[in-house]
């Protein structure tokens, strides 16, 4: 759904690799950022039935924190999320707000998930 960058980051997974760091540990670091951000997104999600903010949930990947949401049982997650226009459905943009609001913290989180992993590793 919603993206938000971190210039460098691809390359600093590589090297963490590089330097012997295992997947698991990438997971975690992301797996709780995006943890922290389905929270407040399923707070700020609009709710009629509930099922879209359910479907919210964070994935654990080794390269980036990402939170899923939608599917087959709730389709219309993203015309939520991003507004249609020719249906007259304004944008919510309720993952973006999420991810505003937690960026200070998951570039704390970033920044003490590498540390940990690199004087693990050195």
């Amino acid at each position: 759904m919603a993206t938000q960058y971190v210039d460098g980051l691809r390359e600093a997974v590589r090297d963490l690799q590089k330097i012997g760091a295992e997947v698991d540990d990438l997971k975690e670091v992301f797996t709780s950022i995006g943890a922290m951000v389905a929270t407040d997104a399923v707070a700020l999600a609009p709710k009629r039935s509930g099922a879209l903010a359910s479907s919210l949930k964070p994935t654990k990947t080794k390269n980036k924190a990402a939170v899923r949401g939608g599917g087959a049982r709730v389709p219309y997650a993203g015309a939520i999320n991003y507004g249609w226009p020719s249906r007259n459905m304004e944008a919510q943009l309720f993952l973006q707000k999420a991810i505003d609001q937690n960026a200070d913290k998951a570039t704390e989180m970033m920044d003490e998930g590498i540390s940990k992993i690199i004087t693990k590793y050195t």
